[in-house]
């Protein structure tokens, strides 16, 4: 298989699972409505080559948190919370590792 297909699954089965995290609920809360969801916590380790040498990256997080909220029938806006985050990226040369209070 050539590079280039190889790239093209990669971006179009790598996009989808990138949708897919972005929404939680698979479906528009109603106008009016609210729908709270809760993770306990999550963990991802990645391994990849970068400029001729390996970069992993590993993430822990504790408490995630997405609050949808129904503006009409077919919209709804949504406000995420991670209330812990752990990430440490190293490579050949480089270690990194930063701990904290997550994003809204």
């Amino acid at each position: 298989m050539s590079r280039f297909w190889i790239a093209v699954f990669t971006l179009v089965i790598g996009s989808s699972i990138v949708v897919a995290q972005v929404v939680e609920s698979p479906t528009t809360v109603p106008r009016r409505a609210w729908l709270l969801e809760s993770d306990l916590g999550f963990a991802n380790w990645d391994r990849g080559g970068h400029r001729g040498g390996t970069l992993e990256t590993t993430e822990l997080g504790v408490a995630s948190v997405f609050l949808s909220v129904g503006l009409t029938a077919d919209f709804d806006v949504q406000f995420g919370f991670d209330g812990w985050i752990q990430s440490e990226e190293s490579s050949t040369d480089v270690k990194t590792k930063t701990a904290g209070r997550g994003d809204f």
